[in-house]
């Protein structure tokens, strides 16, 4: 089976002519630095032990259905929370939301709740090959709006670079790890950290780190996790989505790509 994965981004040129598409409407963009390229099922083992970038939940006293969540590198170590969370004047042409974090998933385990890999691990060449899966664990298939989502650059401790995206998403679907919905970086985000980041002698040190805030919650988790966009998936398997950790063949995914519709909207964002 074809996948959104194979090769350079096949997955846009793609025509899907599945029902199964009806159901995941094409996202209201509010943002476009962090874009949506197209929704992804898997029909197998599912996406739910995927390593991730980051997983929140609405928790505590709040409950008024937002949650945000926050990673960071402090120490040259992984940390969550929200002491990890970056001020929207720090983020690249930010869209004006600062996220608060405080809904870290409990138990908090590096490697598979969070993490901040290395572009080497994840084997990223330039801004093109960065990827990211966003999942909604919602019961009832409600509407989920990402107010934020923000992708961060670290050398060491030292943020280089963050450009961020805002999208809706109505209906969901429901169920951890069922579906997903893949987004890309945009071509002007491309250009500034292809400068900012891929232009360093030596860039396969620097780490990626991920904060959000996502409104509309009726239950939860949501995830994201990285992926390469341009990494041609081999029999054995590929590096997945963070640390390095081998996780099945991205070919193998059970995959409704791009439909008519989608391929419409990118053509719209990309005119606009």
């Amino acid at each position: 089976m074809i996948s959104c994965f194979d090769g350079a981004l096949l997955c846009r040129r793609l025509l899907a002519g599945s029902a199964a598409l009806a159901a995941l409407a094409v996202p209201q963009i509010a943002s476009a630095s962090i874009i949506y390229e197209a929704p992804i099922y898997d029909t197998g083992t599912g996406f739910g032990n995927e390593p991730r970038l980051l997983t929140t939940q609405e928790r505590g006293p709040r409950k008024d259905g937002t949650e945000s969540a926050c990673v960071g590198v402090r120490g040259g170590q992984t940390s969550v929370g929200s002491q990890n969370c970056i001020s929207d004047s720090q983020v690249y042409k930010g869209n004006g939301v600062t996220n608060q974090g405080g809904d870290e998933v409990n138990p908090q385990r590096e490697g598979n709740k969070y993490d901040t890999p290395t572009i080497g691990e994840l084997g990223f060449n330039g801004a093109e090959d960065i990827g990211l899966i966003f999942n909604a664990t919602e019961p009832s298939g409600n509407a989920v709006s990402i107010d934020d989502v923000t992708l961060k650059f670290y050398l060491d401790d030292r943020l280089l670079a963050a450009i961020d995206g805002s999208m809706a998403f109505d209906p969901t679907e429901a169920g951890n790890g069922v579906a997903g919905f893949l987004l890309s970086v945009d071509e002007e985000q491309q250009a500034y950290l292809n400068s900012t980041v891929f232009g360093l002698g030596d860039y396969s040190a620097v780490r990626l780190a991920l904060e959000t805030t996502i409104s509309g919650i009726a239950g939860g988790p949501e995830s994201f996790w990285a992926t390469n966009l341009n990494r041609t998936p081999s029999s054995t398997g590929s590096t997945g989505s963070t640390g390095g950790t081998p996780v099945p063949a991205p070919a193998a995914f059970g995959l409704f790509a791009l439909g008519a519709l989608g391929i419409a909207a990118g053509r719209r964002r990309r005119t606009a």
